[in-house]
């Protein structure tokens, strides 16, 4: 899981772990994490016996979160996935799907097809901007399935379009789509500055789209979708303006 905060009766503050598992044999969740403040600062990989360490969980931007507990290793792998189980989706008369399955796990995935052959709707049915006729699409826990939520703290989007807001600069631009999703202004700060640095264009940070050329403007709609530190990115022909660098 990215990200899992949760409170106990012996601690005084929540603590955030980036990895956990359930033994329901020993009723145990083994930890890997860290926790961080202004004064203190620890990292390590332990267990919390559930007999005597209740726990009120949440995940991400106060979203509750109980159905971790009980299951198998092999149930909680799957629930890191996308899957999309008969799917069906047309544009009025027009099939686009028809009893679709897919599963994707965690990783980079690539989608291949002809032009027309459903790419860019899979991802919108996938990030909830549409809804399928028929069928189920399961998104990573603590998710479950596409709604405003997660649209607005666990999705990270690059539309083939682009969408920049066109009178907001670069930095503007990622500086909103990070402050919507609730990431904090200290951690925008230092972030925003690492991925325009990774992307190539930390001295385009102040210009508007309009002043940028295509690649440019692709690379800042990555460095927007990215700012959200997002649980899953979807990328709609992400490479299309760049060139070979």
């Amino acid at each position: 899981f990215r990200r899992v905060l949760f409170r106990s009766p012996r601690m005084s503050q929540p603590r955030s772990w980036h990895g956990c598992a359930y033994d329901s044999q020993k009723n145990r969740v083994y930890v890997t994490g860290g926790y961080q403040n202004s004064t203190a600062h620890w990292s390590s990989t332990e267990f919390l016996d559930l007999s005597q360490d209740p726990l009120v969980w949440t995940v991400g931007p106060e979203l509750p979160f109980d159905g971790l507990l009980g299951h198998s290793m092999a149930y909680i792998e799957s629930m890191k996935s996308v899957v999309c189980k008969g799917v069906d989706f047309s544009y009025g008369p027009v099939e686009v799907f028809k009893d679709y399955g897919i599963e994707i796990r965690p990783g980079i995935t690539i989608l291949r097809g002809y032009s027309g052959s459903g790419k860019s709707t899979l991802l919108k049915l996938i990030a909830g901007y549409l809804k399928p006729g028929k069928g189920k699409i399961s998104l990573p826990v603590p998710w479950v399935s596409p709604n405003k939520k997660f649209q607005q703290y666990g999705l990270g989007f690059v539309f083939q379009r682009l969408n920049l807001l066109p009178l907001a600069t670069v930095l503007s631009n990622m500086d909103i789509a990070a402050s919507l999703s609730g990431v904090p202004k200290e951690v925008r700060k230092v972030k925003t500055r690492e991925i325009l640095e990774e992307l190539g264009i930390l001295e385009l940070a102040h210009r508007k789209p309009s002043k940028l050329s295509g690649g440019q403007q692709q690379r800042a709609a990555i460095a927007r979708a990215w700012i959200k530190n997002p649980s899953l990115l979807l990328l709609d022909e992400p490479t299309s303006g760049l060139d070979n660098e």
